[in-house]
């Protein structure tokens, strides 16, 4: 009884360590979200341990398979869809004035959560489009940039091929993921055929912990030569881009040929290196770094995320089980009894898509 009580005392220190150190590191963070605003995004103390709740699931998890099943592909999709962060039933909450739009958080959010399944940090990767995002050649630039995480894994008939776990895309009244191949034919298809042919530019990052595109500078002009300027070329030879060849088409799953839009398919593969050059990610230097509790664009505007993140990593490995040692982790309960189903299906009828950030 002695044993017990001390483990009970050492259990309960624990406890109030962690609670005291949470309570410590979030001391100057507001619990509503209306009051998020009023936070300085220049906290790197926050941030460190924001940092580290990242890396905990995204490094900190076995890698348990090298690629999900078809089912697994459809829990993950499914997961994103109805993670109480993540869905869009709440994106107001995080998004108050619509101009974040949060697709690098459901990005995120489906990377970790696929880490948290067991999934290696090699079939996981992230899938830009960059450009001059709008429904019609008469709207103004709706969205600079759009990003999706990819995952490799099975198709029904068990062919290994890649998957884009992207909610935005969400067609027809069928929850199921898109592969490589249809996310870029419809992401194309509805933000960049206004002028006839392709014109935004494809980048697939080699790591997912590619957040988002570096737009801290963007009002200082746009000489081309960050990727998020409109001038950007990626062909360009000085600057190093791989394009993709037939072999990496093929190996993602993209078998099309488009000979009268050969843009259309066409994208470049970032290495680690450039990677951390265009884009804001999770593995630079802290000065640098990926700042988890909003974006301070330079001569504009502070935009607050309003506690998303803070929120989100509780529940990335919330509720997963394995049924034998050696299957990925699945999520349980994953039903759309909460009405998913018909607000997806209103939602993309009245108001269409959210990409990352509305800028001048």
């Amino acid at each position: 009884m002695k044993g017990i009580r001390s483990q009970i005392f050492i259990i309960s220190w624990n406890c109030l360590f962690v609670l005291t150190f949470m309570n410590a590191a979030f001391a100057d963070i507001p619990t509503g979200p209306e009051d998020f605003e009023k936070v300085p995004l220049e906290n790197p103390r926050v941030n460190r341990v924001l940092q580290e709740e990242h890396d905990e699931i995204y490094i900190g998890s076995p890698e348990r398979v090298k690629e999900l099943g078809f089912v697994e592909i459809q829990d993950l999709y499914k997961s994103v869809i109805v993670n109480p962060v993540t869905t869009l039933q709440r994106i107001r909450r995080y998004d108050p004035t619509g101009e974040i739009g949060f697709c690098f958080g459901r990005a995120m959010g489906a990377a970790l959560i696929a880490r948290a399944m067991g999934l290696e940090r090699g079939s996981i990767r992230k899938l830009f489009i960059v450009g001059d995002l709008k429904s019609s050649s008469s709207a103004s630039t709706e969205w600079r940039f759009h990003v999706t995480m990819i995952v490799r894994g099975a198709d029904a008939n068990g062919n290994l091929t890649w998957y884009a776990i992207d909610p935005m895309m969400y067609w027809g009244g069928d929850f199921n993921p898109l592969t490589v191949d249809q996310w870029i034919e419809r992401v194309r298809k509805y933000w960049d055929s206004w002028s006839g042919h392709s014109k935004a530019h494809l980048y697939l990052t080699e790591e997912s912990t590619a957040i988002l595109p570096d737009l801290r500078d963007i009002m200082s002009g746009e000489p081309g030569e960050r990727i998020i300027d409109l001038e950007f070329d990626p062909a360009d030879e000085t600057l190093g881009l791989h394009q993709a060849s037939i072999e990496d088409h093929l190996e993602y799953g993209i078998t099309q040929e488009q000979e009268s839009d050969p843009n259309k398919f066409r994208f470049y593969i970032l290495n680690k290196e450039q990677q951390d050059r265009y884009f804001q990610t999770t593995n630079e230097k802290e000065n640098d770094r990926f700042n988890f509790l909003g974006l301070h664009i330079k001569d504009l505007k502070y935009y607050s995320y309003y506690g998303y993140f803070l929120e989100f990593f509780p529940t990335a490995s919330h509720a997963l089980v394995s049924n034998r040692e050696g299957d990925p982790m699945r999520p349980l309960r994953l039903s759309m009894e909460e009405g998913h189903e018909s607000f997806y299906e209103s939602y993309f009828a009245s108001t269409g898509f959210f990409g990352g950030f509305r800028l001048p």
